[in-house]
């Protein structure tokens, strides 16, 4: 399989000349998105934070749930499988982001490394689907705020939250990481309290049979179950604004590895072991449900409020990084110029984060569920964390790793790229569905690329 994949990777790398575009795109490692002298304001508390703060969102408390109808108790498993996966996720992102300290630094390695049309349809497909996840995530929040907003519909709530966070983006950096910061500790504590109090209901008989769907059930929960674990890469996209890069992005995603870990075991086992797993689908609020019956009004108030913070971290830090890469697209000329407009006190790209929060809106009033929202994040995050790989097996083939031993970086490059590929099977064979929109979406970047050679956009010309 990995040799299939290689000869693939080969081939898209043998047209990694077609445009004099890198050589631009390295020269915003230094400049801000507005062309100015770039002053980096993230250091090792706003990089931890914003990864965290992706991370372990609302989805923490919603889809575990979701995923203990399709695999039961066992959905433990299915999250400790994507937590090992996200574990070569890690070391590539922590070693490419040491490289090239870039904004929109996934595209940038994609395209420098295999090839701009592989870096481009990549990251189209990623920036799409990445605004399509939000919708899981504001939706998640709406329907744990259902109980304080009777009358008003999750969709309208969850459209509300997306508006008010693209415009704090647009008010500045520094607002937006400050806020990151701020909530991600409030997130962490309520979720401390939910851990202190969803241990009582907890009965380990709930725990059998442990796999009642068998064990294809459980590795077909691991594909949208990694949803959950895509924010670990989100430094690359904004790597031209951290603070001593080759310190601060490899320090944030080890502290940042080992809490998401540690949440993404405990909450699944509490949820499975507290209420039945048959259950545990048809619940709006799952979280809420297993510690009302034991905890205290002002506890559960606290843990809804964190619940509330988890989906604000989340949404804050996509529209944070991937605004960066789409601006990064559009100044290297494969979108159109506008999205590379940029202003504010920080020069933030206020045309891109409008356009990640408009596709997101309208994700959200197309009506799916959480799980399909869920499936096509992963099903694009896959295909971008295997060309990162691909990338970094091509930089350490021309030296020695800025991190990681060359032994190491390879193997883990290595055994992303197949993972990814299985992983990307079996998505194929549960949700055939969503593979097909995903499909969809590389399809029209595909176009949009070919047109916009043909133009000469790519040129810079525009």
């Amino acid at each position: 399989m990995y040799c299939i994949m290689y000869s693939v990777y080969r081939i898209l790398r043998a047209g990694r000349n077609t445009y004099q575009v890198i050589q631009e795109l390295e020269r915003h490692t230094v400049r801000g998105t507005g062309g100015g002298m770039h002053e980096k304001k993230i250091g090792i508390v706003g990089a931890t934070a914003t990864v965290v703060g992706f991370v372990i969102g609302t989805s923490i408390f919603v889809l575990p749930a979701q995923l203990a109808g399709v695999a039961g108790p066992a959905v433990v498993m299915s999250y400790a499988i994507a937590c090992l996966i996200a574990l070569l996720l890690c070391l590539v992102t922590a070693e490419l982001g040491c490289r090239l300290p870039v904004n929109g630094g996934s595209f940038v390695i994609v395209a420098q490394n295999v090839g701009p049309l592989p870096g481009f349809l990549i990251m189209w497909t990623m920036v799409i689907a990445v605004a399509i996840g939000m919708a899981a995530v504001a939706l998640g929040l709406a329907n744990y705020l259902a109980a304080l907003l009777p009358g008003i519909a999750p969709q309208i709530t969850a459209i509300g939250f997306i508006t008010l966070f693209v415009g704090l983006n647009l008010v500045g950096l520094r607002t937006a990481i400050w806020s990151q910061a701020f909530l991600t500790a409030a997130l962490l504590c309520a979720k401390g309290l939910f851990f202190a109090t969803a241990w009582i209901p907890f009965t380990a008989a709930r725990l059998s049979p442990f796999a009642p769907h068998g064990v294809l059930a459980v590795l077909a929960a691991v594909v949208p179950a990694y949803f959950s674990f895509g924010g670990f890469s989100v430094l690359l996209e904004i790597g031209g604004e951290v603070r001593h890069p080759r310190r601060n992005i490899p320090m944030a995603i080890a502290i940042a590895f080992v809490l998401v870990f540690a949440m993404y075991i405990a909450v699944p086992l509490l949820l499975v072991g507290g209420l039945p797993w048959q259950q545990l689908p048809a619940l709006a609020a799952p979280a809420l449900t297993l510690i009302e019956p034991v905890a205290p009004d002002w506890l559960v108030a606290v843990v809804r409020l964190g619940i509330l913070g988890g989906a604000v971290t989340a949404i804050n830090a996509i529209l944070l990084g991937y605004s960066r890469n789409l601006a990064a697209m559009a100044r290297a000329g494969f979108l159109p110029s506008l999205l590379a407009r940029s202003g504010g006190p920080g020069g933030q790209p206020q045309a891109a984060i409008i356009a990640i929060g408009a596709v997101t809106v309208v994700s959200i009033a197309a009506g799916a569920s959480v799980t399909q929202y869920a499936t096509i994040f992963v099903v694009a995050f896959l295909a971008q964390q295997m060309f990162l790989a691909f990338a970094l097996l091509a930089v350490t083939s021309r030296g020695q790793p800025a991190v990681l031993s060359r032994g190491i970086a390879m193997a883990s490059a290595r055994l992303l790229i197949i993972v990814s590929f299985a992983l990307l099977l079996a998505a194929a064979w549960s949700t055939p569905g969503m593979l097909a929109v995903t499909a969809v979406v590389m399809a029209a970047g595909w176009g949009l690329f070919m047109l916009r050679q043909r133009r000469g956009g790519a040129d810079g010309d525009e």
